[in-house]
């Protein structure tokens, strides 16, 4: 019973570390809690110290796949032992990283399950994550009205539990609602109200967010001077807390911001930030971000050429990761490239190659461009 004991306190001491940002402290204890746990056989705390090691790769590298590998590892044991509850915390996290990933499909799946747990126990603090993260899934999809049912209910139970940080979760998404629906001064009291919970809790993790966010509402309220600061307030911050994962993050909104303003080489400065971070991480995903907004970079201000080698680049990436449904997306823009370069063989070979891929992931919205386009370059070349 003492062993268990010490093993709940040495996850419970990782975690707040892991409040604090220093990730390598936090994984070295859940580490030594798994080997304890292991060791005394003891296979609930084996599963939180695994969900945990999840957790702390994911905010520490922004390592999807090594989070995903752990939280189905965890949740195997968490079936296993028949534990609900735990069950519930590793649908969640899967279907947070499903979601990050953009398989909506999957990550709904985890969600609509962990909410069966939840109204089968009543557990209204599950819920309200639950609820928060089916909204985000719909919001994804592009189904606003639905997400934003959700984070009203959301904000629903979290106020009838006070809980706090489903409060913040809530109130962020009912702004960025009303972002999309263009009603700033709206956004901007729901921003402001989820700011000072989490600056009542301390969360400066989620405070860099809604500072983006607020960022972003004032670029799209066109008012650049607030825009400006407020990003730059969220890069101070997450570079304070040394969260690679959100630096990467405010540099990537820096970036928004300046090509929008057309400042294209204060714009490469803040890609060129965010991929020497990228590299440090060595994370593939957002290495081919990356590139990829260098190209549209270069390709806003004219040089086609540089656009070209960084779309090669980003496919090279996405190749190797065998994430084929993005390469087919990749092969149409190079067409587009070269055909405004005028090199019309080059960009009828792409957009051929383009159209085999997109058929063969049955990519039904993109497929009828590549037609439309292939048509126009055949046009062109008879020309």
């Amino acid at each position: 019973e003492l062993d268990s004991t010490l093993i709940t306190a040495m996850i419970k001491l990782a975690k707040t570390y892991a409040f604090t940002n220093e990730y390598d402290t936090c994984i070295d204890l859940n580490n030594k809690a798994l080997k304890r746990a292991i060791k005394q056989k003891d296979r609930t705390n084996e599963a939180y110290a695994i969900n945990a090691l999840g957790t702390a790769y994911w905010y520490r590298d922004g390592d999807n796949d090594k989070a995903q590998e752990y939280y189905e590892k965890g949740a195997e044991i968490a079936n296993e032992i028949g534990d609900k509850m735990l069950q519930s915390y590793f649908l969640n996290n899967l279907s947070i990283i499903f979601t990050d990933k953009g398989e909506t499909e999957k990550a709904l799946k985890y969600m609509k399950e962990m909410l069966a747990i939840a109204e089968a126990l009543n557990d209204k603090k599950t819920l309200v994550f639950a609820y928060n993260n089916i909204g985000t899934v719909h919001q994804r999809n592009g189904e606003l009205d639905i997400w934003f049912d959700y984070a009203k209910k959301t904000l629903t139970i979290a106020n009838e539990i006070d809980n706090k940080n489903g409060q913040g979760y809530a109130l962020s998404n009912i702004a960025a609602y009303h972002v999309m629906k263009e009603e700033y001064d709206i956004a901007l009291q729901n921003f402001d109200q989820a700011m000072e919970i989490y600056k009542k809790l301390g969360d400066e993790q989620q405070q860099v967010n809604i500072y983006n966010n607020i960022g972003m509402t004032y670029r799209k309220k066109k008012d650049t001077k607030k825009a400006e600061e407020m990003y730059s307030r969220a890069l101070d911050l997450s570079i304070k807390i040394d969260n690679k994962k959100l630096i990467i993050d405010s540099y990537n909104h820096m970036f928004d911001y300046y090509r929008e303003s057309e400042e294209y080489s204060m714009a490469f400065n803040s890609l060129f930030s965010a991929r020497k971070i990228v590299k440090e991480l060595n994370v593939p995903q957002m290495l081919a971000n990356n590139f990829y907004w260098t190209a549209k970079n270069h390709s806003d201000r004219g040089d086609l050429d540089s656009a070209i080698v960084y779309l090669n680049r980003t496919m090279e990436i996405h190749q190797k990761l065998g994430n084929m449904s993005m390469v087919g997306p990749l092969y149409f823009e190079l067409s587009v490239n070269y055909a405004i370069k005028g090199d019309i063989d080059n960009s009828l070979e792409m957009i051929i190659k383009s159209s085999a891929l997109l058929n063969e992931v049955n990519d039904t919205k993109r497929i009828p461009w590549t037609q439309f386009f292939t048509g126009t370059i055949y046009f062109f070349k008879q020309e």
